[in-house]
This record gives C-alpha cells, structure tokens and sequence, in this order.
C-alpha cells in the first residue's frame, strides 16, 4: 500500500474513532479533513491524467504534470495531519 493510502485510512480511522465517542468533531479538524480529500481526488485525478495520456508529451508539460500531482499529495498529508493534530490537542487537553 501506497503511503497515500495509509494517510487516507488514518484519517478514516481517526473520523471513525472520534465519532464513536459520541463527541462532536470541531469545525477545524472537519474543515482540514474535508481539504485533505479534496486534494488526494486532485492529485489522483492528474495522476490518472499522467498515466493515460495518449498522445506525445513533452517533457516540460511532463514535470509540470508530476510536480503539481505531488504538491497536490503533499498538501492532502499537510492537511490530515494538521486535523488530526488539532483533533489530538483538543482531546489531550479535555475541552471536547
């Protein structure tokens, strides 16, 4: 498994958990999660675009295409692990 797949199990996980203690989640780990899936799709629909490209592409047009899908990764893990940060500190600290 992909380290991509592993995030987006821990962030089920970790939404999963949460929820089955019957709290409510705050708005900012919600808002973090909900960007981290919004650019894991981004990033996985440019890697879809990469692999079944049909036609020539140049190799400027082919870094671009990497590089961005990457940024695109990198900002989902950003996200999921600054929700689940906050969702911790929030749990550590008692005020959920």
């Amino acid at each position: 498994m992909h380290y991509r797949g592993l995030v987006y199990v821990w962030v089920r996980m970790s939404v999963w958990l949460h929820l089955m203690e019957g709290e409510k989640m705050p708005s900012l780990t919600t808002f973090c999660y909900f960007l981290s899936l919004l650019f894991y799709g981004m990033g996985y629909s440019k890697n879809l675009l990469i692999k079944n490209y049909t036609t020539y592409i140049s190799a400027s047009d082919y870094t671009f295409l990497v590089s961005l899908t990457t940024g695109y990764f990198v900002l989902a893990i950003f996200f999921a692990v600054s929700g689940s940060f906050y969702l911790f500190v929030n749990l550590r600290r008692g005020v959920l």
